[in-house]
C-alpha cells in the first residue's frame, strides 16, 4: 500500500510539472535570404510568464516580426514559467556573409567581479542588461549558453579614446568587449547571481596588431563600472 501511494505521490508531481511546463515554438522564414532584407520571425509560447528573443528584447507569449539582419544570425527564445527557463533556437543565414561579428573567446575574458540582483523575473533581468549594453552602451550583443546552463552575454569590441591615456605614447589605440553571465536560477533573497568580465586589447603605434591587455589598472575600472551599473538596474 506504502508503495502504491508513493507512487501515486511521484506521478502525481511529474503530472503536475508536465501541466506547467512551458511549450515553445520559434520559426523563422525564409531560412536564407540577402543582407538586410526582410525575414519574418515567428513564436509561440505556453505556460510562460516571461518571454524574452535576442535582437528584439521582451515580447508576449505569441507573435510574429519582421528582422532585418546585415549578417547570418542566431535568435534565441527565451521562455520563463514555473519550471525555470525553457529556450530554443532559430538559424538565419544570409547570402554572402562572412557570419556575425567576432567577439573573443570566452575563455579569453579576465578580472572577474560578482554581483546579484532582484529583479521582477529572469527575463526582465535579462532584457535590462541586454538593453544598458545595446542602447546606452552602443554594443553589439549576442546571448550564449554556458557549460553550467546559465545565459552569458557578451559583446562585439568597441574602439574607444579614452581607454589612452595622453601620457601613453606608444600606444596608439584600445578596444573593450565585455561578458556577463546571468545565473538562470533564482537565489532566495539574494535574486540572480551575475558575473562580469573583460578583455581589453591595445595596438601601438606603427602597429596593427591587437595585443591582450594585462594592466590590473586599465581593466579592473572598467570591470567595477559595468558591474555597478548592472546594480544599479530597476528591482
Amino acid at each position: 500500500m506504502m508503495f502504491k501511494f508513493t507512487a501515486f505521490l511521484i506521478f502525481t508531481g511529474l503530472s503536475t510539472i508536465a501541466a506547467y511546463a512551458q511549450d515553445v515554438e520559434l520559426s523563422v522564414q525564409p531560412v536564407t535570404t540577402e543582407a538586410n532584407q526582410p525575414a519574418t520571425l515567428r513564436w509561440k509560447t505556453k505556460n510562460a510568464t516571461g518571454v524574452y528573443i535576442t535582437g528584439l528584447g521582451k515580447v508576449g507569449a505569441e507573435g510574429a516580426q519582421a528582422v532585418h539582419a546585415a549578417q547570418t544570425t542566431d535568435y534565441t527564445i527565451f521562455a520563463e514559467g514555473k519550471s525555470g527557463v525553457v529556450t530554443k533556437t532559430v538559424h538565419l543565414e544570409i547570402a554572402g556573409s562572412k557570419g556575425r561579428d567576432e567577439y573573443p573567446a570566452l575563455d579569453s575574458f579576465k578580472f572577474p567581479v560578482s554581483s546579484s540582483h532582484q529583479p521582477q523575473s529572469f527575463t526582465a533581468f535579462h532584457d535590462q542588461v541586454q538593453r544598458l549594453l545595446q542602447d546606452e552602451m552602443k554594443l553589439i550583443v549576442y546571448t550564449l549558453p554556458s557549460a553550467a546552463g546559465n545565459f552569458i552575454l557578451v559583446t562585439g569590441y568597441q574602439q574607444r579614446g579614452d581607454l589612452v591615456q595622453p601620457n601613453e605614447t606608444r600606444i596608439k589605440a584600445r578596444r573593450i568587449s565585455y561578458f556577463v553571465e546571468v545565473e538562470k536560477d533564482a537565489k532566495p533573497g539574494k535574486g540572480y547571481g551575475f558575473t562580469v568580465k573583460t578583455r581589453i586589447e591595445y595596438q601601438r603605434k606603427l602597429e596593427s596588431t591587437w595585443r591582450p591587455e594585462e594592466a590590473d589598472a586599465i581593466c579592473r575600472p572598467e570591470v567595477d563600472k559595468l558591474r555597478e551599473r548592472i546594480d544599479k538596474l530597476p528591482q
